[in-house]
C-alpha cells in the first residue's frame, strides 16, 4: 500500500524464490517532508459582530397598519446617510454570515471553535425593553452543520432561518390619552314654512346602531384615501388564495400531536434544533419525538 501526499509511506511484504529456497521480507518506509493539510478552525462570534456593524444591514420600515396622515420628504439614500426611524416604525437588523438560533458546526469547510449558537433575545432603549420579532432569510444547512451524504441529498437545499430581528416599541412604552366615553344623540327639526311663532326645538334621540353605521360610511373620514373603507374599495375581491410555506412540527410518535404549543416552526432545521434541546433536557424523549410536516399533524 502507498499513502500520500507527503510524507509518503510505502508498506508491504516482498518475497524471492530460488529453486527450493524462498526469502521473504516486510517493509515500511516513509519519506518526504511532512505538511499540515488540515483546514484551520474559525472563530465566528467576532465576525458576526463585525457583520452587524455594516450600514447596509440596518433599515427602517413603517408598519402597513399605521398611517402617518402626513407626507414626508424623501431623504437621499446613500451608504453614509444617517438612519432615520419614525416613532411609529420599526428598526430591522439583519446579517448574512450565519443563521441564528440553530446549532453551528462549521462555516463552509472550516470548523467553528468558539460558539455553537447565537441568539438575539432582547433589545432595550433607556432601560425600556422593546418588542422584537424574527426576520428570516434562506440559508443552506449543509454550509453550517455536519450532514451525512444521504442527509445532504434528502434535505432541502435552502431553508428559512432567522438572520436578524425587527425592533419596535412595545405596548407598555406607548403612552395614550385617557379613555373618554361619549354618548351620541341627535335632534330632529322639520321646517316647512316660515314660523309665525318662536321656533320650538324637537326632542333628542339616542343613536340607532344600524343608522349610525350606515351614515358613518359616508362621512369625511371614511372618504379619506388613508381610511380602511377606501382600501377595501381598492381590493374588490375580498377572497384571495394565499399559499403558505410548508411548516414542520415536533410531534409525539404515538399520536402525531404537537409536543407543546410552541413546537411548530417554518423550517425543518428550526424544528430539529428545538427537538435536540428538548432531548438534552429530558433524554427519555428521544424515542418519543419526531419531526413531521404540518399537514400530517393531528389536532388535539
Amino acid at each position: 500500500s502507498l499513502e500520500g501526499p507527503t510524507p509518503w509511506r510505502a508498506k508491504g511484504t516482498g518475497s524471492v524464490s530460488i529453486l527450493f529456497f524462498e526469502i521473504s521480507a516486510d517493509f515500511d518506509v516513509t519519506w518526504g517532508e511532512e505538511k499540515n493539510t488540515a483546514i484551520p478552525e474559525v472563530a465566528i462570534y467576532q465576525k458576526f459582530l463585525d457583520d452587524l456593524q455594516k450600514r447596509e444591514y440596518w433599515s427602517t420600515i413603517l408598519s402597513n397598519n399605521k398611517n402617518l396622515l402626513v407626507s414626508l420628504r424623501k431623504m437621499e439614500e446613500s451608504a453614509t446617510a444617517p438612519l432615520v426611524l419614525h416613532p411609529a416604525g420599526s428598526l430591522v437588523v439583519q446579517q448574512k454570515i450565519l443563521p441564528l438560533q440553530v446549532k453551528i458546526d462549521k462555516v463552509g469547510s472550516q470548523k467553528v471553535n468558539d460558539v455553537q449558537k447565537i441568539t438575539i433575545k432582547k433589545a432595550t432603549s433607556d432601560d425600556n425593553e422593546l418588542k422584537i420579532t424574527e426576520v428570516n432569510d434562506n440559508f443552506a444547512r449543509a454550509q453550517y452543520q455536519n450532514l451525512t451524504d444521504s442527509e445532504k441529498l434528502s434535505k432541502p437545499s435552502f431553508e428559512k432561518m432567522p438572520n436578524g430581528v425587527q425592533i419596535s416599541l412595545s405596548n407598555t412604552i406607548i403612552k395614550n390619552g385617557k379613555f373618554v366615553r361619549k354618548n351620541v344623540a341627535y335632534e330632529i327639526t322639520i321646517i316647512d314654512k316660515e314660523p309665525i311663532k318662536p321656533f320650538r326645538k324637537g326632542r333628542f334621540f339616542m343613536e340607532i346602531g344600524i343608522l349610525f353605521n350606515h351614515f358613518l360610511k359616508g362621512n369625511s373620514v371614511s372618504k379619506s384615501t388613508l381610511s380602511k373603507s377606501h382600501l377595501n374599495k381598492m381590493q374588490p375581491f375580498a377572497e384571495k388564495i394565499s399559499i403558505k410555506e410548508e411548516g414542520y412540527t415536533v410531534a409525539l410518535k404515538s399520536n402525531n400531536k404537537a409536543h407543546t404549543a410552541h413546537a411548530t416552526f417554518e423550517s425543518e432545521i428550526m424544528a430539529q434544533t428545538y427537538m435536540e434541546e428538548q432531548i438534552a433536557r429530558q433524554p427519555g424523549l428521544k424515542k418519543e419525538l419526531q419531526i413531521i410536516p404540518n399537514y400530517e399533524l393531528q389536532s388535539s
